[in-house]
């Protein structure tokens, strides 16, 4: 199963990591880490709402945690993927 993040972008569920609210300075310094390590992988839109960490990348998202959280409990028919 698949999470769509915003765009044209869709991540593999098994491969998420985290997903974290742009809106925390934690997150935003985590964000800004991976940058400068070539991991991040910008929004094609903006504002950011959301960072879904792999174990390769960060993609920044528009779309709310609530609702990529939402997305990914749908997609996994309620459960989580192994």
């Amino acid at each position: 199963m698949y999470l769509h993040l915003g765009g044209d972008r869709v991540v593999r569920l098994r491969e998420i990591v985290a997903i974290l609210s742009a809106e925390g300075s934690a997150a935003r310094a985590y964000a800004a880490q991976a940058e400068a390590q070539g991991r991040l992988v910008p929004s094609p839109e903006e504002p950011v709402h959301a960072y879904v960490v792999t174990r390769d990348r960060v993609y920044a998202s528009p779309i709310s945690t609530t609702t990529l959280a939402r997305r990914a409990e749908q997609g996994a028919g309620g459960r989580r993927e192994r």
